[in-house]
Order: C-alpha cells, then structure tokens, then sequence
C-alpha cells in the first residue's frame, strides 16, 4: 500500500525527517497520508520529545505541500535545483517543518 517513516533521527537535537508515499493508487485520496502523519507527529513529539520534525518535498507536488500545510508545517526555504531526477535533471524542493511548540500553543 504505501509508507509514512520517519527517518533522520537526531536525539542530540531532537530533531526527525518525516516521509510518505503511497504507492498503491487505490489508496490515494482517502485521506491515509494525513491521518498517518497525525499519528507519527503525535508520537513523535510525545514519545519521543521531538521539537521539529522536518520534511522536503518536490515543489511541483502541490497536494503534498498542502498536505503539510494543513497539518502546521510551515516553508522554511525553496532550494533550487536541489535533487537529482532520474532522467538527469535536477529537480526543486521545499523544505517545510514542525515545531513542537507550534502543536501547543495551537491547543
């Protein structure tokens, strides 16, 4: 089906990287990708008192961005042909994040 991980763990300062990809496009649009990324945020700052949790998306995957957007990520920085495509090109990503305290003072 697919994947939400969150890689890049960094206990020292407590930072993660978040992913998602589904794979199957039977499961798209149903709104898994959100609610696994509520859960894991949930997890991560409560669990593991994580204070920002990072992702990096294609700037051309707008519902992605939206995605984020909607759960709190903020845009931190655009970085401009930042990622290698398969076919040579080189690709522009956004970096978005999630603090911790942002969480609660939205409570």
């Amino acid at each position: 089906m697919g994947y939400v991980v969150l890689k890049g763990l960094n206990m020292d300062l407590l930072t993660a990287e978040i992913g998602i990809a589904i794979l199957d496009e039977k499961y798209r649009n149903k709104g898994y990708g959100p609610l696994a990324f509520k859960r894991l945020i949930i997890y991560a700052f409560q669990e593991l008192n994580i204070q920002t949790i990072g992702g990096v998306i294609l700037l051309s995957n707008n519902r992605s961005i939206n995605m984020f957007k909607n759960l709190g990520f903020v845009v931190r920085e655009i970085m401009y042909k930042s990622w290698p495509m398969p076919n040579g090109d080189l690709a522009d990503m956004v970096l978005m994040e999630l603090k911790n305290d942002s969480i609660t003072r939205q409570k």
